[in-house]
């Protein structure tokens, strides 16, 4: 199918978050359900609005001309110099594997018509992709007017819910099922260990571990909270929760017809070969052959396309990898606190049931 595709680059994050907000209300005003928003940093920090050429999608290009003819660019040489190192920087924390330079200028736009324009996962199959990049969108018209509204440490602490709902999805519970997050959690504090501007590495540092009085009180309490449904009735919250169960239908289908491209899946087996200074907690995990086998079952699959369903989603709703990193911290804090417990028990616990 042939896909028509508007990219629209600004620099200063207000500007691209003003930019989003009035691009989904100007659908939501006008119904028009058949556009694809992605939000991208590769060659510089832009939306992405994507839809079927055949489409009428009813004045919106003429909407996006007319937003950003007012954008007075005020970017010099030194200011791309200094953006060619955030996406650099960006490429090696994302481990984005393709080119991300050259930069395009601010305020510029890219008009492009091609059956290849929707920024894809390459894990699975074109028609996968488009399935859920349809659904992303959808939940984004539901909650993104409201959820510009939610102070910082609210937003923290409402996507710390939605991965409880993720973890639930494992088959020991969220009890087990956090431990993903853990691991992301570690793994980036390691690379911060790497990073050769140690200043930078130790604001990054303090700034995942940070917690507000508010977000403190929510890791005491948070866990409790969800096992006992105390969440079910919030509109954001419930869905969250409906973009997962569909994530997981479309995704489990999709692993049993072949639309996962599951041969070209990094898997535990080598990791240590391709991070030689890992954590202790990756140690543990990946010389584990029992956890090793449980890695490549069809549900842990299922769930890790889900959980990088839901980090793509992230650059939508203003979450930058740092605070990404600050969140998935929380929902460990959050369940460690509950069940008064590290990972390294946790490990020690599902590994003995793994050998049982």
């Amino acid at each position: 199918m042939e896909l028509k595709s508007l990219q629209c680059f600004l620099y200063d994050n207000d500007a691209l978050n003003q930019l989003i907000r009035k691009t989904v209300a100007f659908l939501n005003e006008n119904d028009i359900r058949d556009v694809i928003i992605q939000k991208d940093w590769v060659q510089g920090f832009h939306l992405n609005l994507t839809w079927a050429a055949a489409e009428n999608v009813m004045g919106l290009e003429n909407h996006i001309s007319s937003l950003l003819s007012g954008n007075d660019s005020r970017y010099g040489e030194q200011d791309y110099d200094r953006f060619e190192v955030m996406m650099e920087t960006l490429k090696k924390m994302e481990g984005y594997q393709g080119e991300v330079l050259p930069l395009m200028k601010d305020g510029s736009v890219l008009n492009v018509t091609s059956a290849e324009v929707l920024k894809k996962n390459p894990l699975c199959g074109p028609h996968i992709n488009l399935q859920v990049e349809k659904l992303k969108t959808e939940i984004l018209r539901r909650i993104y007017l409201d959820w510009t509204e939610y102070s910082l440490e609210q937003q923290n602490m409402e996507i710390t819910k939605v991965f409880f709902i993720t973890s639930q999805l494992s088959p020991g519970g969220i009890r087990y099922g956090y431990l993903s997050l853990r691991s992301n959690f570690e793994y980036f504090k390691q690379q911060l260990t790497e990073l050769k501007n140690k200043d930078r590495a130790a604001a990054y540092y303090t700034s995942i571990h940070s917690r507000t009085e508010a977000e403190q009180e929510f890791i005491q309490n948070g866990v409790a909270e969800f096992l006992n449904e105390v969440y079910d009735n919030e509109p954001f919250f419930n869905n969250m929760r409906d973009l997962i169960q569909r994530l997981q239908h479309v995704y489990s289908e999709a692993f049993e017809a072949g639309e996962l491209y599951v041969k070209e899946m990094h898997f535990g087996d080598d990791f240590l070969d391709r991070h030689p200074n890992a954590s202790e907690f990756h140690k543990a995990f990946f010389t584990n052959p029992e956890f090793l086998k449980q890695y490549r079952s069809k549900e842990f699959i299922v769930y890790r396309f889900i959980a990088s369903t839901i980090y793509s989603l992230l650059p939508l709703l203003s979450i930058s990898p740092i605070r990404k990193q600050k969140i998935t911290g929380m929902v460990a804090d959050s369940v460690e606190s509950h069940f008064s417990t590290n990972w390294l028990e946790v490990y020690n616990d599902m590994a003995r049931k793994l050998e049982a």
